[in-house]
């Protein structure tokens, strides 16, 4: 049953094929809501800088319409997100808790990238929240709206999206074991082809160095 949550995914028009195979992985957990990614036209800019900053720009509208409707959160997805085994039950424990703790942090990062530094964690039943430092990644971003004015800074900083929300002193909460993986293939980015094995065997590494004995308790409690 779906948890009556609206996701919202990042997909450009060119790319219907993504989207196609975000409704066969998503559809049955979350009320999907396409969102057309904006796209620059040709400047004197590299066309990497030139897509971020659409991908940034479309975060920053979302966010924005957010704040109109009154929302507390907002759930985006790109659509080259992978739900891992186990996903969703613990989706659900986590956004309990994120949602019953809307004080004490700013994003939450299913599924980060070269976790660099861990200030705290909080044990639920399933997972590890940890108070992260350095990550990336934002393929699934959960971001509380208390801290929309900060978030808008963007506007006139233009990082990377997923530096800005995970290195740049928002407070960053994520996960062990993650809930979501990014898919191989094509960059519409980078324009470049992507293969993330190295990434997620890194990231495995970085977890358990430090985690220690929590990694080992929910890596051997993962249900795969």
């Amino acid at each position: 049953m779906k948890p009556n949550q609206v996701a919202y995914v990042m997909n450009l028009a060119s790319r219907p094929d993504r989207w196609k195979l975000m409704n066969e992985r998503w559809n049955k957990y979350f009320d999907l809501v396409q969102v057309n990614g904006i796209v620059l036209e040709n400047d004197e800019r590299e066309q990497y800088i030139r897509a971020s900053d659409g991908l940034g720009q479309t975060h920053m509208k979302l966010i924005r319409e957010a704040i109109e409707r009154g929302d507390k959160t907002l759930l985006i997805l790109e659509d080259d997100a992978i739900p891992e085994p186990n996903w969703f039950e613990r989706w659900t424990e986590l956004k309990s808790y994120l949602d019953s703790h809307l004080d004490d942090w700013e994003v939450f990062n299913g599924c980060a990238h070269q976790l660099k530094k861990c200030y705290d964690v909080i044990k639920l039943p399933q997972s590890a929240i940890i108070d992260g430092g350095i990550c990336c990644a934002s393929h699934f971003i959960y971001l509380n709206l208390k801290s929309a004015e900060r978030f808008l800074v963007w506007e006139t900083r233009k990082a990377d999206i997923d530096v800005f929300y995970c290195c740049t002193g928002l407070i960053l909460f994520t996960c062990y074991p993650i809930l979501a993986k990014q898919a191989d293939g094509h960059s519409d980015i980078t324009n470049l082809e992507r293969d993330w094995d190295e990434t997620y065997i890194s990231n495995e590494i970085h977890f358990k160095k430090h985690l220690g004995n929590i990694y080992i308790e929910y890596n051997i409690a993962k249900k795969y």
